[in-house]
């Protein structure tokens, strides 16, 4: 039993009194609760909306210098792979699926002659592409096999590497 003043009057009173002696004013017994939670609820609380901020910007961030088609190609390529690589689609499937993919890439980065644009130039553009490439031909060699080749885990490693740079 401790004793603490009262807030009214300011005599010194138990603790554990529901009224005041001195003045009769009800004593609160929810200042200790509100206390803690405005010491450790709201610092938390602000940690919290940080985290869940900064994930969200996180995981729509593109990285500098590619384009947002490139990217939402990318991360379309990185769904098919993973689904042909956990066999939840075949072999077949995934190629015309990510043959697809190349041609729209194909569109965003070359001209109807078959220049180059400016967007192919840029270096993650063109990882994107290749690491694609990599993984329908993989896709191509290994179909005829049962187990599923390392060579397409690395470009489908690579892609989503290429996926998450950001410039520092």
């Amino acid at each position: 039993m401790a004793l603490i003043k009262c807030s009214e009057c300011g005599s010194e009173i138990s603790d554990q009194a529901n009224t005041c002696p001195n003045c009769g004013i009800k004593i609160r017994k929810d200042n200790k609760k509100v206390e803690k939670f405005l010491i450790i609820g709201i610092p938390i609380l602000i940690v919290v909306i940080i985290l869940v901020a900064v994930s969200i910007y996180g995981a729509n961030a593109k990285p500098n210098g590619m384009d947002k088609d490139t990217y939402n190609l990318g991360i379309s390529a990185l769904a098919i792979t993973d689904d042909y690589l956990d066999a939840k689609i075949s072999s077949k499937d995934a190629k015309l699926k990510l043959e697809d993919i190349e041609n729209r890439l194909d569109q965003l980065h070359f001209t109807s002659k078959g220049e180059p644009t400016d967007s192919l130039n840029s270096s993650l553009n063109l990882s994107i592409r290749m690491g694609i490439s990599s993984i329908v031909t993989n896709i191509v060699i290994n179909s005829s096999t049962p187990s599923i080749g390392s060579d397409t885990t690395e470009s489908r490693n690579s892609i989503a590497k290429t996926l998450n740079k950001r410039e520092r």
